[in-house]
């Protein structure tokens, strides 16, 4: 059956609901599993009743009434409907986009999402959209759908427009929507072809710039994203750069108390990267002495014996290396 596409909600509802004679369930399903999120920081590994998913409902609480539960269900294929006839209401546009984040929280709905063609309408509103109340729900639900390995597939397609979508919003001055970019960056990064995509894209210096700030957490997730592309990548040398590799020797002002940590990540690149010798003057002019010195003591023993090694590793380096060490030891052993 054909839809008009100035035909109101009400009427779609209707008829979408004809389509649909399955009855969404009262009860929300279990999230999908957060432990994959090991790579963040507790904060965002709530309990699937803890997370909030689009600023008015929560998918664990389920549908309040049958009502309630059919037109959320009904929205799903208004998806479909939008996509097929190339609805632009911007007021149909934010209820799929609400209702998507909605049916998105259940883990069973997820694989539906993607196949009524969602991904697209998703991208889409999130490259698009001026609103952050719109962004933030595309934003969540691309999210959830991160977590199905369809749904990946679809989102790490390359000429999407979503490495572009998700850079500009890690810049976002809404620390919620730079938080929620930083995550799908960071779990789509695990796949290849996504960290090709997002370096094309110029997804590196928006990264970097999260570096700089003093907050651990805020910094956790973009450096694991780095480390990712960095440990995968055939060309190292867009990190050998003397800003970068400055940003990666200050990471190890934070402490670390896992390998997820940001210093134990930056520590495992800088220590690449001093295999080779060419790159050993531009670490040395980066600080890495002075910083090492004033972070020995407030890292672990593991990092401390990196560090000495690393500082070894650049002796031919730097004029200073033997008065330095001698200063290095009374401060490691102290």
């Amino acid at each position: 059956m054909q839809i008009r596409i100035e035909t109101q909600r009400e009427v779609i509802l209707e008829v979408v609901l004809q389509e649909s004679k399955q009855d969404a369930d009262d009860e929300a399903s279990s999230m999908p599993d957060l432990e994959l999120l090991s790579i963040a920081d507790p904060d965002l590994q709530h309990k699937p009743e803890d997370i909030h998913l689009n600023g008015t409902s929560n998918a664990q609480k389920g549908s309040k009434n049958a009502q309630e539960a059919i037109e959320v269900k009904a929205l799903y294929y208004l998806t479909r409907q939008m996509k097929e006839y190339e609805l632009k209401d911007n007021d149909l546009q934010g209820v799929a986009a609400g209702a998507l984040s909605n049916i998105s929280g259940c883990e069973e709905l997820v694989e539906d999402v993607v196949n009524s063609g969602a991904v697209p309408f998703l991208i889409g509103l999130l490259d698009s959209s001026k609103e952050p109340e719109m962004q933030e729900l595309c934003a969540e639900t691309i999210w959830n759908i991160s977590f199905n390995e369809i749904g990946r597939e679809q989102l790490s397609k390359p000429n999407t427009k979503l490495a572009t979508a998700l850079i500009k919003l890690s810049s976002s001055t809404s620390s919620h929507l730079q938080l929620t970019a930083t995550k799908i960056l960071s779990f789509l990064c695990m796949d290849q072809s996504f960290q090709i995509e997002l370096v094309k894209e110029g997804g590196i210096p928006p990264l970097l710039r999260l570096l700089e700030s003093d907050n651990q957490l805020a910094v956790r997730l973009p450096t694991f994203c780095l480390y990712t592309i960095f440990r995968d990548s055939q060309d190292r040398t867009i990190f050998a750069k003397p800003k970068i590799i400055k940003l990666l020797i200050d990471l190890t002002r934070f402490k670390d108390e896992d390998e997820t940590d940001p210093a134990n990540l930056a520590i495992f690149m800088l220590l690449c990267l001093v295999k080779h010798s060419e790159y050993h003057k531009m670490i040395v002019d980066a600080g890495v002495f002075e910083r090492f010195y004033s972070s020995v003591s407030n890292v672990s023993e593991k990092i401390q014996i990196q560090m000495t090694s690393l500082i070894y590793k650049l002796r031919s380096a730097c004029t200073f290396f033997w008065p330095f060490i001698i200063v290095w030891a009374a401060r490691y052993l102290a």
